[in-house]
């Protein structure tokens, strides 16, 4: 898998989405932090911009842990789970909500995660292609659960581009047929 790009911007003709994240004050009441522009990676022709993550469910909230997770530095070990990684989408044992931008007719490559997605289309239409070859178009507001499967995400418009919002669950070690589940890309 090539190294990523980093942009501050989303893919064009598509707009900048807004991520806001909740907590609370010292007399607990409910508050908005100030929140960072959400950072945009370039993959195979493509903008993926994580929205969230964390390293472990169930969730740690209390004093913010999972905040201070979040945003801890890349040399931590917490902070490696869930800082972007060129090689990972999913993270083992937690939890990754990305938005991923599609240009027109690009494709990812055909890949698996060892996790449970959920995935809904927010903007454009979207080819959903599993390895056995089966294939579904996702329009605005359709939704499927990804799991753990080898797929390939396509745009099929030749001129607009498309997004998704994914819920990656991390899964359980799994065999299916035989075979132990792992995170795989294959060349286009």
């Amino acid at each position: 898998m090539s190294d990523p790009t980093v942009s501050a911007a989303p893919m064009a003709g598509l707009r900048q989405c807004t991520r806001y994240i909740t907590s609370h004050d010292d007399s607990a009441k409910s508050i908005f932090l100030p929140t960072p522009e959400l950072i945009y990676h370039e993959r195979y022709g493509n903008r993926l911009a994580r929205t969230y993550s964390w390293s472990r469910v169930p969730s740690p909230l209390e004093q913010d842990a999972d905040l201070k997770l979040y945003r801890a530095p890349d040399d931590s070990t917490e902070a490696t789970a869930c800082s972007y990684q060129a090689n990972k989408v999913a993270i083992s044992g937690g939890v990754n909500s990305v938005y991923l931008d599609i240009g027109p007719g690009s494709q990812s490559p055909m890949h698996r995660t060892v996790s449970i997605d959920l995935v809904v289309v927010i903007e454009g239409k979207i080819e959903l292609e599993l390895d056995s070859g089966q294939k579904k178009t996702l329009y605005q507001g359709d939704s499927v659960v990804q799991r753990g499967t080898m797929h390939r995400w396509r745009n099929p418009s030749s001129t607009k581009p498309a997004r998704f919002l994914a819920v990656l669950v991390s899964a359980e070690k799994s065999f299916i047929g035989g075979k132990e589940l792992q995170q795989e890309y294959l060349p286009n």
